[in-house]
């Protein structure tokens, strides 16, 4: 399976960079940058700006909130030469929140490629579109004659360059080396791409990859593995973790909090050594017995004094330690582009999508790019140098292609490397040939998403100092997606690249780049697109630039094959003909909202569009972007409850489907009807800066269910309900207490008054009946939150509706039920525990029972002075009204007046002024009669909302889980940690998200889908590192079935050689060298064929005349022979099957 190989990429992958990524630079100017440390204006400024959780919530859990400051403070000035690029750039640093965008247009009059498709759509500026992206970013144009260019140089934090020539970067560099300014660069020609990264002669990463260490419950230390050497540590991890180092890693040790008698944290004090419990010591990691277990040194010997006072712990609590692995800063030296190029340190991110990645490949495509600049330059044509003479270009481009690899130090360029060359003929002849057709001043919208996604996401790292970047050439080609006939006949490529040039206002980049071949094949393809998310968005986005399904002609999808006929009458029965979408077209569907979540990622999404269906928005916008694509809109979920939606007709007619899913059942759902169709499908997925694209060729490769993800770590349920050790299993138990409480236990109540209400009074046995059969269809859970909980909501809502008849008796008796809910929650519960396991308990084994991943709780009783106890009971109010349906009547509209309501419950109101009015209000509201509507108001079970934290959920949750935390000493969780956990929510990036729509993208224009598996590539992504891999479609497993067992009747010697060597001839099989193995072959034959005796054959006119009569002969020496009828009839119907079998064989190895 190839993801069992991805993260062995990426380790790989990290080796080399750490081992060959810093490189001493020569510069003649002093320059560095690393962005300083905070300061107390620092932290108020954190504290008091707000970020629109909202609106940035999916990107905030990769980035941090202080990543997303800076972010939102920073300044980038955006060189705009190639249009295209600069376009997508714009719109991923829009997207991700740079707080101002400077553009400059490097070069005036029209570009080459602005009568392309743009995803500005109706905007009539690049300007305005990224605006309307953002609401939190602000996006100047800069104007050069007025003076606006210098001064934007000097305000901005960073510059990025969407080149459309080397010399543009070289340019720039210079600008910002001179002004001390970070740089990021790119170039796209046809399907090749180029990243460079200048961030002066000293820049300082604060966090390499980005990642979330979780800390580690340790078992056993060894506090003197040597006794020479008492700075060496041995520590083993208890066993439901995995300590997961490196060496070189570097961690913290640190003892766990100690709880006292009475209840209270307390730590251990010592006079020689301080506060035990806050006392730490760093290590480095020296060695990795295993997963467990590892040997630590300390990275300061001379801090002895740390680790005697760890030491100090005694030998019960031995094991109360943790083990937290540190981010380490890491310190790059970056060189001027002009010396990248004489000495180029490409990027160890395997880039490349073609299959041979080595030093000679990159080597060769950039001296390809630098003689393509020259070209340009020497033909005085910045537009395309291809507009001359054929011959003239072909001698010029290959001899500026030799001499710039002799400037590099390859002396015989043509030398092969088995004979001890360093590039030889087998990399320019695969190179040369493909660059020159395609590599002309129309870049390709797939490659396009890549380039401008990958120097988005520079460009972040280099605001925000988060993630490895680019160190400092990176090559992108995906010349596998042209055709071989094409780029073996130079002449025929250059040609067609003249037409296309000639043309060039009727045709896209891809007819350029590709030809109008592919470009007419695109037009004519029937695409399903499985979601409208943020994948969904930018594939649409890509694919109305690359001009699919416009539907202007109908083309087979293979060369050189005849197209065979379409049932006319069946396609336009079909729900792609019915929509008019024979000749080429476009359905997605979806069936989701949009919401404002969404809006920092999915490009097609504004915040006038909340709360419509997502695909409809989509098509929409897509039409906007290209008027000749036709897009059709479903609102629905793929899945067998729609299988009269998308039926057999729909799947039949489609020629790929493109999943832009983001769950695992429907993903294998759609994989399932794909291989029934043998259609081709492309899947695509994304975690945070992490993506992954896989190929499925029916039958010819691994489809999506032939390999999965390692399940998920499951917590037992013991460990949720008593012993959590990990601040994630109290934001779980918190989640499954608001589940039941607030949505389980509502929807039994009112489940059981519908059963009821049909019955009248004094039916009390009937009623018993009824509920007593609706109990007997649960589970036995569910039973059991019945019998103990929905009483009590019942009760509940007896006591409070039978209230003294005011809404402050309503509001009393509620916050009464919350202050007893909350009392035997963290109170009783934990009390009864540490009743039951007092703190010098044993376990079976003789073992102290409270050590390990068993943490003894301390009991928490009310306190009304408590922030955080106060917010639990208002919270546990609202959602217990809002349950009830009682929370408008009673007038508690929002969480806000419930922390209000409970304020004045406990008389902790503020003494200011305004505070005691606040206060005199809520008493005043609180005589007020309960309205009559309070009794026939409807139970509102309440599902978990994740985004909307007016809602209060997220507020309960947090709340729980923190006091939950506080019961077992375990770290709280901010608001954004605990929406994550509780709402499962998938982090993401809208650069991510760009990166792997390009790759998909890429995909889809290699033609050649079943005869050249090698052209499709399988990609693994993580942009924080950076790695990009690439691996072919691992082919399809195959399976022989087994024969069934031989009948006990066998035939003659003779007669079996003579029809298992027919056979043997028919079916293209070795034929057996012994009689044994020939009878044993032929009696399995005969099995076989026995087995299929209702099968109906072809006539023997079929089969060779001279292959017939031996096989004839078998068959009546198997029937007995003696000429009577039955043994005709036998002899015939044996000869059937066997032919049968024969061809049913041959037709499956076909």
């Amino acid at each position: 399976m190839l993801y069992q190989y991805f993260p062995i990429l990426l380790l790989v992958t990290q080796f080399l960079w750490q081992s060959t990524y810093a490189i001493s630079g020569v510069s003649n100017v002093d320059s560095s940058f690393s962005w300083p440390a905070p300061t107390a204006k620092d932290t108020d400024t954190e504290a008091t700006r707000p970020i629109d959780t909202s609106f940035f919530s999916r990107q905030l859990i990769v980035y941090g909130k202080t990543a997303q400051l800076r972010l939102l403070e920073s300044k980038a000035l955006i060189v705009n030469e190639c249009a295209a690029l600069a376009r997508e750039t714009v719109k991923n640093l829009a997207l991700t929140g740079v707080g101002e965008i400077y553009i400059v247009d490097h070069a005036t009059g029209d570009r080459e490629d602005d009568h392309c498709y743009s995803i500005q759509g109706d905007s009539p500026s690049l300007q305005q579109y990224a605006e309307s992206l953002n609401p939190h970013v602000k996006v100047h144009s800069v104007q050069r004659e007025t003076g606006g260019l210098s001064r934007a140089i000097q305000e901005v934090d960073m510059i990025v360059v969407c080149a459309s020539k080397l010399e543009t970067i070289h340019v720039w560099n210079a600008k910002a080396r001179a002004a001390q300014k970070l740089l990021s660069a790119a170039m796209v020609k046809g399907p090749v791409g180029l990243v460079f990264n200048d961030f002066l002669d000293t820049f300082v990463i604060e966090d390499v990859d980005g990642e979330s260490y979780k800390e580690v419950l340790l078992e056993h230390v060894d506090w003197a593995p040597d006794a020479t050497d008492p700075a060496r540590i041995t520590v083993r991890c208890i066993d439901e973790q995995a300590l997961r180092l490196g060496l070189g890693d570097t961690v913290e040790l640190r003892p766990l909090p100690v709880h006292d008698e009475a209840g209270g944290e307390q730590p251990t004090t010592t006079a020689a050594h301080g506060d035990v419990a806050t006392a730490t010591a760093s290590f480095v990691v020296e060695r990795v017995v295993n997963t467990k277990t590892c040997r630590l040194r300390l990275v300061d010997p001379n801090d002895a004094s740390a680790v005697a006072a760890l030491r100090q712990r005694s030998p019960a609590a031995a094991s109360s330690f943790a083990l937290q692995k540190l981010k380490t800063r890491r310190t790059l030296h970056h060189q001027p582009f002009d010396q990248q190029l004489r000495a180029p340190s490409f990027a160890e991110c395997n880039g490349c999508l073609s299959p041979k990645h080595d030093w000679a490949l990159k080597t060769v495509l950039l001296a390809s790019l630098q003689a393509f600049d020259t070209l340009q330059f020497a033909t005085d044509d910045v537009h395309d140098p291809l507009r001359h003479d054929a011959a003239e270009r072909r001698a010029l481009s290959r001899l500026l292609l030799i001499e710039e690899l002799k400037e590099r130090g390859v002396r015989d360029p043509w030398r092969p490397i088995s004979a001890g060359g360093r590039i030889g003929r087998q990399w320019i002849d695969y190179v040369y040939p493909r660059f020159l057709r395609s590599c002309i001043d129309a870049p390709c919208p797939a490659t396009v998403s890549v380039i401008g996604a990958t120097l988005a996401q520079e460009a972040v790292k280099g605001l925000t100092q988060r993630y490895a970047p680019i160190s400092q050439l990176w090559l992108f080609e995906s010349l596998d997606s042209l055709d071989d006939d094409a780029a073996d006949d130079e002449e025929a490529a250059n040609d067609a690249g003249a037409d296309a040039v000639s043309s060039a206002q009727e045709a896209n980049a891809v007819s350029r780049v590709y030809g109008e071949a592919l470009q007419e094949e695109l037009r004519g393809l029937r695409v399903f697109v499985v979601g409208a998310g943020a994948i969904g968005c930018e594939l649409l986005k890509n694919f109305a630039l690359l001009g699919v399904g416009e539907g202007r002609r109908r083309r087979h999808r293979h060369d050189n094959a005849t197209a065979p006929e379409e049932d006319a009458a069946a396609l336009a029965a079909s729900p792609w003909g019915r929509h008019g979408l024979q000749h080429g077209g476009i359905v997605v569907t979806d069936d989701d909202a949009i919401e404002r979540s969404n809006l920092n990622r999915q490009l097609l999404f504004r915040e006038r569009h909340i709360g419509e269906a997502k695909a409809t928005v989509a098509a929409a916008q897509v039409a906007a972007m290209n008027r000749h694509v036709r897009v059709v809109a479903y609102t629905h979920r793929v899945g067998a409850e729609t299988a009269h939606l998308f039926d057999d007709a729909f799947w039949r007619h489609a020629d790929v489907v493109v999943n832009a899913l983001d769950n695992v059942d429907a993903r294998r759902y759609v994989d399932a009807q794909c291989l029934r169709h043998k259609l081709p499908l492309i899947d695509s997925g994304t975690l945070g800066t992490q993506a992954n694209v896989q190929v499925v060729l029916p039958f010819v490769t691994e489809s999506y269910a032939s390999s999965s993800d390692p399940p998920e770590d499951a917590v037992p349920l013991c460990t949720l309900k008593s012993f959590p050790f990990q601040s994630e299993h109290c934001v779980a138990w918190a989640k499954a207490q608001f589940d039941g409480l607030f949505d389980g236990d509502v929807r039994h109540l009112a489940m059981r008054q519908r059963l009821l209400q049909p019955l009248g009074q004094g039916q009390g046995a009937a009623a018993a009946e009824v509920v007593a059969a609706w109990r007997a269809t649960l589970a036995a859970d569910e039973q059991r939150r019945l019998d103990d909980n929905v009483e009590t909501v019942a009760s509940t809502r007896a006591t409070i509706g039978s209230a003294a008849g005011t809404k402050g008796a309503a509001w009393r008796a509620t916050f009464a039920w919350a202050q007893a809910t909350f009392s035997r929650w963290f109170d009783a519960e934990v009390a009864q525990l540490l009743a039951t396991h007092p703190r010098d308990s044993v376990d079976e084994d003789g073992q102290p029972f409270w050590t390990g991943s068993r943490r003894r709780p301390v009991a928490i009783a009310f306190d009304a002075t408590q922030p955080l106890h106060r917010d639990w009971v208002a919270a546990a109010m609202w959602l217990r009204l809002q349950s009830l349906g009682w929370a408008a009547h009673v007038g508690v509209e929002s969480l806000a007046k419930a922390q209000a309501i409970v304020a004045h419950l406990v008389a902790a109101t503020d003494d200011d002024a305004a505070g005691a009015a606040g206060a005199a209000a809520v008493a005043d509201e609180g005589r007020e009669p309960l309205p009559s509507a309070l009794a026939a108001a409807p139970l509102a079970p309440q599902s978990f909302e994740k985004d909307d934290l007016a809602r209060g959920h997220v507020a309960f949750v947090e709340a729980t889980s923190n006091l939950r935390s506080r019961n077992y000493a375990l770290p709280p969780l901010e608001t954004l940690d605990v929406q994550r956990l509780a709402g499962r929510i998938v982090p993401a990036l809208a650069t991510t998200t760009a990166h792997v729509a390009g790759l998909v993208s890429l995909e889809l224009l290699k033609r050649e889908r079943e005869r050249l598996v090698r052209r499709f590539r399988n990609a693994y992504v993580n942009l924080a590192v950076p790695t990009v891999a690439f691996a072919q479609p691992v082919r399809a497993a195959t399976t022989q079935a087994a024969w069934p067992a031989p009948s006990p009747r066998r035939w003659p010697p003779s007669t079996a050689e003579t029809t298992q060597a027919l056979l043997a001839r028919l079916l293209r099989a070795p034929q057996p060298t012994t009689a044994s193995a020939a009878a044993s072959a032929t009696a399995a034959a005969k099995a076989s064929a026995s087995a299929a005796a209702s099968t109906t054959t072809a006539p023997a006119s079929q089969w060779d005349e001279l292959h017939v009569p031996p096989l004839r002969r078998a068959a009546e020496e198997l029937a007995g022979g003696d000429g009577n009828s039955g043994s005709v009839n036998e002899t015939d119907r044996i000869l059937k099957l066997a032919t049968t079998a024969a061809e049913e064989t041959r037709t499956r190895r076909r």
